[in-house]
């Protein structure tokens, strides 16, 4: 399965992301285009914001994970995103994005599936997903 992952300091979800949801997921409708030989996978995506939290200081070095919860025929799909006071922003929104490949999908007779964006809390930081959202890819014709 081939896919790039990226998060950098952005408060919003790019406009070209054309499926949006407040929250942390969001359904995807992979009708009609399943089959079309153009679709080549999908951009998924989620903003997040993290607050100090002095109260869960946990063991030192433990890095939360974030994690790309993609249920594509019971598939998940993680991204390790390693967050310590010094690689991010208290009170800065940041954007993770996703790319997925077409050949990382199994649709199950073409039902809808969803795309759920979960960060687990590292010592001292409590993590908040805002929003998320998705854009299925196509080949230029």
């Amino acid at each position: 399965m081939a896919c790039a992952d990226i998060v950098i300091p952005r408060t919003q979800i790019p406009v070209w992301c054309n499926k949006q949801n407040v929250g942390s997921s969001i359904i995807m409708h992979p009708l009609p285009f399943r089959d079309d030989e153009n679709w080549i996978g999908v951009a998924c995506c989620f903003t997040f914001v993290a607050h100090d939290d002095p109260t869960s200081l946990g063991e030192r070095g433990s890095p939360a994970t974030g994690l790309f919860e993609c249920l594509f025929g019971g598939f998940l799909f993680p991204i390790p995103i390693y967050f310590r006071k010094d690689l991010i922003t208290i009170g800065l929104e940041h954007l993770c994005l996703r790319f997925f490949t077409r050949g990382s999908f199994w649709f199950d007779n073409g039902t809808n599936t969803e795309f759920r964006a979960r960060v687990y809390n590292p010592p001292g930081l409590h993590i908040e997903v805002k929003n998320c959202g998705y854009r299925w890819i196509f080949k230029d014709k």
